[in-house]
């Protein structure tokens, strides 16, 4: 699965950087693609997310969270580490390769559909400087917490844990 998604990633971010695509049109395109409403949907949402920040972090001495935060069906919102979403790792590394390598246009367009860049923009407009600024964890509105499972944050104490009790 990980190289099937990871090329769901690739083929998904021409997709989200189509400046004639609206929003319903993206959304078709995407289900088309993966061929599955929820995976779709995680697609559309967090891929923008690393190459927001990768885009902002150009302008500054920014820190990111290493968590997100998705709520659960009891309407609690439940922190998770991002190494819990590997469509985050996939397209975090191609929007790095394509600041850096280009084309630019695609690159921008998508950081342009992420959270990150429209809360810099508020906070440059309101006179805030971004010199050791700091992003709290990104709130993700669409994806279930039930879709990283039930032991958020605890996986890496209890996969140390268990590391250590088989002697690695």
């Amino acid at each position: 699965m990980r190289d099937d998604l990871q090329t769901l990633v690739r083929q998904t971010i021409p997709i989200l950087a189509d400046a004639n695509a609206g929003r319903a049109d993206i959304e078709a395109r995407v289900l088309a693609l993966a061929g599955d409403a929820a995976l779709a949907r995680r697609l559309i949402d967090w891929i923008p997310e690393p190459f927001g920040m990768v885009l902002v972090a150009h302008l500054g001495d920014l820190r990111f969270a290493k968590t997100f935060k998705a709520q659960n069906a009891a309407g609690e919102w439940i922190e998770f580490p991002l190494e819990a979403e590997p469509i985050f790792q996939h397209a975090l590394i191609l929007a790095s390769a394509l600041c850096h390598n280009g084309p630019q246009e695609v690159f921008q367009a998508v950081a342009l559909k992420s959270s990150v860049v429209p809360a810099v923009n508020k906070a440059l407009q309101a006179g805030q400087k971004l010199a050791d600024g700091t992003f709290g964890a990104t709130r993700m509105l669409g994806i279930p917490a039930e879709t990283y499972g039930h032991a958020p944050l605890r996986r890496g104490v209890f996969r140390a844990l268990w590391d250590r009790l088989r002697g690695r």
